[in-house]
Order: structure tokens, then sequence, then C-alpha cells
């Protein structure tokens, strides 16, 4: 196996892809820490635990489960949110009757509704937002063409 050095460490390493100096402000660590390859660098417990080969679960396995969880009905609350936000937009921007400052203000919402409806094409387009595939690919065609967007791009 292939040694090297950390910069300013003065201690030979192995040249594993998963050995890492990490640096500490403006000086390298006086050891090799072994990372994991899906770990994550955090606080110093992390990293010293990650050192001695013991891998700690960012989250419990419970938690991750719920949090990875697909549900109906959060997906269709955001997307009626949504679509109030544009139809309260278009509408305060095509009322003739208005004062020109609100209708500036619905120019705004309208602004952000088309913005933000790249959130929903991202989300749709992995299949993320809804649990049936179908509503999925449908709303991120829509999604997509509000946004001037390829869905399937």
């Amino acid at each position: 196996m292939k040694q090297g050095r950390c910069p300013g460490a003065g201690q030979a390493v192995h040249a594993e892809p998963r050995v890492r100096c990490l640096p500490r402000h403006d000086r390298a660590v006086q050891h090799p820490v072994r990372l994991p390859s899906m770990a994550v660098p955090g606080p110093t417990s992390a990293i010293a635990s990650a050192s001695a080969g013991k891998v700690q679960p960012l989250l419990e396995a419970g938690l991750l489960a719920e949090l990875n969880g697909r549900r109906r009905w959060p997906a269709w609350r955001q997307l009626i949110s949504h679509g109030a936000l544009l139809v309260a937009g278009a509408g305060l921007w095509g009322a003739s009757g208005v004062p020109w400052p609100l209708r500036l203000g619905g120019l705004l919402l309208l602004g952000w509704g088309l913005a933000f409806s790249f959130c929903a094409l991202h989300e749709c387009a992995h299949r993320t937002a809804f649990v049936d595939r179908q509503h999925n690919d449908t709303l991120a065609w829509w999604f997509g063409v509000l946004s001037f967007y390829n869905a399937d791009f």
C-alpha cells in the first residue's frame, strides 16, 4: 500500500480513498481520520467516533422511516395553496377597478407563484411530492409549462 503524508502533520498515512487529513483551523490534524464512505463530517464527537471505526446514525431508524414515509395530504395542501396564490395574483393583476399599488402587489404574488413553480416541478419530477406516479408526472408536466422547463429533461 502506498504511503502519503498529511500536509503539516508529519505522520505517514495510508493513501486510501477514505482516509482524509481534516484541517483544524489553519493546521492539519496530527492523525489521519478514517471516514466511512457515507458519513458526513460533523462535530468533533462525530469525527472521533468515525475515527474509532464506529458510525453513528444521524437520525434514528424510526424517525427516518417516518420522514421518508409518503403521505397524500401534504402534497395536495401545497398544490392547493400554490394554485390559490396564482389565482389571487392573477385576479388582482387583472382586475380593472383595483388601484395600481394593489395590482402591482398582485403582479408580485403572481411572479412568486410562477417562480416557485420550479420547486413543484422539481419534487414532482423526482416523484417525491405525491404517492401516485401518475399525479407526479402530470403535475410535473404542468408546472414545467408554468416555469418554462421540460419535466422530462
